[in-house]
C-alpha cells in the first residue's frame, strides 16, 4: 500500500528534486528551458524557504518525492480587485505516480494556504498544448478567465 504524505519543502528535501525538475521540462516541451534549468530550479527553491509570501508543498510516496506545488503570494492589477492574489507557478507529479490524487491533493493544501493568508483568488498559466494540465486544472475547478497572447519576432 502506498502511503502518501503531504508536507511543506525543506532544505533537506532540495537536493532530491532533479527527478521532478526533468519532469516539468519534459511535460512542457513545447516551450523553450536554459540549459541550466535544472540547477535554476533548485536555487529558486532555496530562495523560496527564505520567502514568507512563497510556499512549496511537496507529496512524498513511501519516502521518494512524487510531486511538488508551489504557490506564490503576488500583486494584483492596481485598478482591480482584490489588491492580492495567489499564484501557481508550478505544479509537477512523476509520471507514475499520476492519477492517484496527489495534484489533487497538493491543490487543496496549497488552496488551504493561500486561505490562511487571507487570499481569495488564485490564477494559474497552463499551456494549451498540454491537454493533461488543462483537464486536471479544470477538474480541480479552475476556470479560464483571460487568454495569454504572445509572438516571436
Amino acid at each position: 500500500m502506498q502511503t502518501i504524505e503531504i508536507k511543506r519543502l525543506s532544505k533537506e528535501d532540495i537536493a532530491h528534486l532533479a527527478p521532478l525538475a526533468q519532469e516539468y521540462r519534459q511535460a512542457h516541451e513545447t516551450l523553450k528551458f536554459k540549459d541550466d534549468y535544472k540547477n535554476i530550479l533548485i536555487k529558486y527553491f532555496e530562495e523560496l524557504l527564505e520567502e514568507k509570501e512563497k510556499v512549496a508543498i511537496l507529496a512524498k510516496v513511501n519516502d521518494e518525492i512524487a510531486g511538488i506545488i508551489v504557490g506564490t503570494i503576488d500583486n494584483n492589477s492596481r485598478l482591480m480587485l482584490p489588491e492580492k492574489i495567489g499564484y501557481i507557478p508550478l505544479l509537477v507529479v512523476l509520471k507514475k505516480y499520476r492519477r492517484i490524487g496527489i495534484g489533487s491533493k497538493l491543490t487543496k493544501e496549497l488552496i488551504g494556504w493561500f486561505k490562511e493568508k487571507g487570499i481569495d483568488l488564485v490564477e494559474l498559466y497552463t499551456s494549451i498544448a498540454n491537454k493533461n494540465a488543462r483537464e486536471f486544472w479544470e477538474k480541480n475547478g479552475f476556470g479560464i478567465n483571460l487568454e495569454r497572447r504572445f509572438k516571436e519576432i
